[in-house]
């Protein structure tokens, strides 16, 4: 047969091709039949055909799938930019840039931290960071993409996954700054930037101009071998273009994606370039495993395990916070948080671009796909589990705390509803410019210290004839004198945005039983508390690479402390003011009026409570002669029982220890979503009830 082969003069590549599409192709079929990611099938069939398992099967023109791999590396990234544009961004809100802002910086600190504290440089610590902080789009998409999957869990998470995306690109696009070897200084960090913003400016402007023309013109011949080869071209001449100034050629896909995203050609785009997207694709992940040595990972699988559980653990922290941040109900949130702990594609090239510069030891990468299996082997599990997850978290929170972060999901999803948006929206984004330019400053301010430790400290004695103790300090106090202002001027921005924000939810109405004084002073102390955290993320991600390693994660750890204390003493606040709201509920509850009059008087009476629904408890319901406990119902759900009523027997907040019988009456309040899954809960019954 070798012999046959010869003689035939089939090309190399062609073989090599033709092996790894036909040992990837019956790997993931049989992953698919075990139930696990077709990722994982790929990787374990380029570790088959790579060098270090002794299996009779291996690829000799490496080099050459290795380029076919970048090609798919851009595909990919190409597609992800195809589900991105300016207007979705706009329609996702500033809470998805809120929570991405939140997770991303807190598993960036955390990462680098670790990094350091491993031994690795500033910049080796940025690619452990960076590792570690984004989510893989093509896992998570999977996990949350069926049927069965909540809409709320699949609306958040899809919405994280964009703006993650657009996070992740631009960090690649600046780590690809250091590919010119570990002698990279901040210096040329600092250029690399701004020449990212010219070159971002100047394609995103020329694209804008030319692309929707262009693309209407092709998509109207209503050719798919002409729209086809029309999307790869702008796809691959934008690579090209970013690769030559300087940047990850994936940089430049996913602006010809967005920039077609932005045009309104993408679904049509993204259903003719699927099926050699998904074939370069699967080639990239089985070069990725053929980089998997299973010595390496033997003598490394603590790391292993500790960047799995640094992804698990950190991503489940930080996702969960950003998620309350943006106002998501808290079992939305546990599973998002549970959701989001996997590593994929993007994260491989983020490992090899710190092997490649010798930023990150070479076992990096075979740590990073070992890592990225156990995470996909684990996430399913837990979110499988995230019911009891969300029980268990509710026992260590605080009833106070417990009603406040109910409430506070409930106002925002206020801020949401259609009328928001047209009256009072656009006054919060107003609001919000000054914040985010603050933020801005300050960064590049913090980003350009490190530069001026270099070579401002000998300019300055050199001028002054100070010595370098001396010149140290006027450069500290020229850095910090700016910096103070700039942060003066953020918390004051982020003090206003958060009093705009409580008086757009609760109105201040004078003349009603309850003003919603309380409710709103509690709002603006926990938005401006999360406003100030969100803001201070990225510039301790900035300031972080050049300070001592602990520096940045103490001040994080203070922030979040700060935050814990506000939260509490608002919710101190709160709490009175909502058991008075319940007694006055129980007290309506047990007149016997219909539950929608009940739900107009009370909502008018008593604003700051968010969405008040009364709901009865049918005959035949399987809630009857359960807890509240058993049901799980107020951590399943999100929703607070106000009250219940029994006849003319009446309780407001009952524990989780009530029994629900039959023509119970219950005072749901919460989000819209919350309560509107609690009422299907109290309804649902085993049996379907048979027609009229």
């Amino acid at each position: 047969m070798p012999t046959l082969l010869a003689a035939l003069e089939i090309p190399q590549l062609l073989r090599d091709l033709a092996l790894v599409l036909a040992v990837a192709g019956v790997v993931s079929v049989v992953f698919q039949r075990l139930g696990q990611p077709v990722v994982l099938g790929y990787l374990l069939a380029g570790a088959l055909l790579g060098p270090y398992i002794p299996v009779p099967l291996y690829v000799r023109d490496e080099a050459s799938l290795r380029e076919l791999s970048e090609l798919g590396v851009t595909l990919v990234v190409f597609g992800i930019g195809l589900e991105f544009s300016l207007s979705r961004l706009r329609g996702l809100g500033a809470g998805a840039v809120l929570l991405v802002v939140v997770e991303m910086g807190v598993q960036l600190l955390l990462g680098s931290a670790i990094g350091r504290a491993m031994g690795l440089d500033p910049r080796g610590g940025l690619f452990l960071g960076t590792l570690v902080a984004v989510s893989s789009t093509m896992l998570v998409q999977r996990l949350v993409g069926h049927a069965g999957v909540d809409g709320r869990l699949r609306a958040l998470v899809l919405g994280l996954l964009v703006v993650e995306d657009l996070g992740a690109i631009l960090l690649l696009a600046l780590l690809s700054a250091f590919g010119s070897g570990a002698e990279a200084g901040w210096d040329e960090l600092g250029a690399t930037s701004l020449r990212l913003l010219v070159f971002l400016a100047s394609v995103i402007a020329l694209g804008v101009w030319l692309v929707p023309p262009a693309a209407k013109a092709v998509l109207q011949l209503g050719r798919r071998e002409t729209t086809t080869m029309a999307a790869l071209g702008w796809c691959l001449v934008l690579a090209l273009v970013a690769s030559s100034a300087g940047f990850s050629p994936a940089l430049g896909a996913f602006l010809a994606g967005s920039i077609l995203a932005q045009a309104g050609a993408s679904h049509e785009v993204e259903a003719r370039i699927e099926g050699v997207r998904d074939l370069f694709a699967g080639v990239f992940f089985v070069t990725v495993g053929m980089l998997v040595d299973p010595d390496q990972l033997q003598a490394h699988w603590g790391l292993v395990l500790g960047l799995a559980a640094l992804v698990l653990v950190g991503k489940f922290v930080g996702v969960f916070l950003g998620s309350l941040v943006a106002g998501a109900d808290r079992p939305v949130a546990v599973r998002a948080a549970l959701a989001c702990g996997q590593i994929g594609e993007l994260n491989f090239v983020v490992a090899g671009l710190g092997v490649a510069g010798g930023f990150l030891p070479e076992y990096y990468s075979s740590a990073a796909v070992g890592a990225c299996a156990v995470c996909a082997f684990v996430a399913p599990l837990a979110l499988q589990r995230a019911d009891r997850i969300a029980l268990v978290l509710d026992r260590f929170v605080p009833q106070r705390l417990d009603i406040l972060t109910k409430l506070y999901a409930s106002w925002l999803a206020e801020l949401r509803g259609p009328v928001a948006r047209g009256q009072r929206y656009a006054v919060l984004q107003a609001a919000l410019s000054p914040l985010v330019v603050s933020i801005a400053l300050l960064s590049m301010l913090l980003g350009a210290a490190g530069f001026l430790w270099d070579h401002g400290t000998p300019w300055i004695a050199r001028a002054t004839g100070l010595g370098p103790t001396g010149s140290a300090v006027v450069l500290l106090l020229l850095v910090a004198l700016p910096a103070g202002s700039l942060a003066w001027r953020m918390e004051r921005h982020a003090r206003g945005v958060a009093g705009l924000l409580a008086d757009a939810i609760l109105p201040r109405v004078v003349g009603r039983m309850d003003a919603a004084a309380t409710p709103r002073r509690a709002l603006a102390a926990m938005a401006h508390a999360l406003l100030l955290l969100a803001s201070a993320l990225p510039v301790l991600v900035v300031s972080a690479h050049f300070l001592p390693a602990l520096a940045s994660p103490l001040v994080l750890f203070l922030l979040l402390l700060v935050v814990t204390l506000v939260a509490w003493r608002a919710a101190t606040q709160l709490v009175s003011h909502v058991r008075a709201s319940a007694a006055v509920i129980a007290e309506a509850l047990g007149l016997g009026l219909p539950a929608d009059e009940l739900e107009r008087q009370l909502q008018v009476l008593l604003p700051g409570i968010g969405k008040l629904v009364v709901v009865r408890v049918p005959a035949g319901a399987d809630c009857i002669g359960r807890s509240f406990a058993e049901l799980q119902l107020q951590s399943a759900t999100g929703a607070e029982v106000l009250a219940v009523a029994r006849g003319r027997t009446t309780q407001a907040l009952p524990g989780e220890e009530h029994v629900l019988a039959a023509d119970d009456l219950l005072a749901l309040g919460g989000s819209p979503d919350a309560v509107q899954g609690a009422t299907r809960l109290l309804h649902s019954t085993s049996t379907p009830s048979m027609p009229k």
